[in-house]
């Protein structure tokens, strides 16, 4: 799908249907989507592409709150995931992508954020291009614990079995 056209597609669950725009042109993290869908309970499901309507008003969680949560987010039970976008830390159904609680504020609003598996449960790497890289736990309801931060950007990556690997040195500054 590399260099390919933005789509929407639609996914269909018995009784249900989601929707998630995919470019993964346009998304480096686009390698994560089949790991995330893998969470879902996809028995009997279908994949189709659509129309999707990018000129729709953003919410809390941006205009297509699952896509993100497909791309960046973690699924934390079979029917909801936990994303940060425009610096806001959210949960969505993850059969529809409609918000079901929200915490702004929490992170700065230009930063990127990606969940990953972290120790016992996940967390986010979160950074703005050129800045500090910062490495936070997620706190059940809805909270972040700032684990780790660089000041300048590091590749973090997910080691699978909880731990971490850090490209560019693991000391925090």
């Amino acid at each position: 799908m590399i260099g390919t056209p933005a789509a929407t597609y639609s996914l269909t669950l018995p009784g249900n249907c989601a929707e998630a725009g995919l470019d993964a042109a346009a998304d480096p993290m686009f390698d994560g989507v089949l790991s995330k869908l893998s969470a879902l309970d996809l028995a009997g499901a279908s994949l189709k592409a659509t129309a999707g309507d990018p000129r729709s008003p953003p919410g809390q969680l941006g205009r297509r709150p699952l896509r993100a949560a497909v791309l960046h987010g973690w699924p934390d039970t079979r029917r909801t995931a936990v994303l940060i976008t425009q610096g806001v830390l959210g949960g969505c159904d993850s059969t529809d992508g409609k918000p079901l609680a929200t915490r702004p504020g929490l992170v700065p609003a230009n930063e990127k954020c990606h969940a990953i598996g972290l120790g016992q449960g996940f967390g986010f790497v979160c950074g703005s291009e050129g800045g500090r890289t910062t490495v936070h736990e997620f706190e059940p309801p809805l909270g972040l614990r700032p684990v780790l931060s660089f000041r300048e950007p590091r590749f973090v990556s997910a080691g699978g079995n909880g731990a971490l690997a850090i490209r560019g040195g693991c000391s925090p500054t």
